[in-house]
């Protein structure tokens, strides 16, 4: 019978997904709160967890995914035009951007490539109290430059790819 009610709770679930409300890992009977984005033909998950960035990672690996890299200005652009039209506004964004400790390159730990284009907030990075490893990115209005060095225990949804 619980395996019949799962089964079912699954297909829900499937369906759920089509429709942007979460998704779910078979095998790990994972569900993943957020929904599925489609920007210049890239699927996403904007997860609407707050968590921290190893956490955020593991959702993301959950559903076969990665926290968000940007591998080219294009891609950020593109991302933030989308999110500023579909209302996702002051909203805070985890991404796969990190540094090692005692460096200060940062690069994606998706692709283990280091950054070229960035869009650094004003004095960023600054490793205030040598934390600050994780970076993550806010959607204003108004500006592009909205990427900070963060420490990476800090609550924070997310963006997969």
């Amino acid at each position: 019978m619980c395996t019949k009610i799962f089964l079912a709770l699954a297909a829900v679930f499937c369906v759920l997904r089509a429709g942007n409300a979460y998704s779910i890992n078979h095998e790990t009977e994972k569900v993943v709160s957020g929904q599925y984005i489609t920007v210049n033909g890239r699927e996403l998950f904007v997860g609407t967890d707050w968590i921290f960035a190893p956490d955020a990672q593991e959702q993301c690996r959950s559903i076969q995914k990665n926290l968000i890299s940007f591998e080219t200005a294009a891609e950020y652009t593109t991302l933030m035009d989308y999110l500023r039209a579909n209302n996702y506004n002051y909203q805070v964004f985890w991404t796969s951007g990190v540094r090692n400790a005692g460096e200060s390159q940062f690069y994606w730990n998706a692709t283990q490539t280091a950054f070229t284009d960035t869009f650094w907030a004003y004095l960023q990075p600054n490793n205030a109290l040598s934390t600050q490893a994780c970076v993550q990115f806010t959607v204003e209005p108004d500006t592009l430059a909205l990427w900070y060095d963060t420490p990476c225990d800090e609550y924070i949804t997310f963006i997969c790819e």
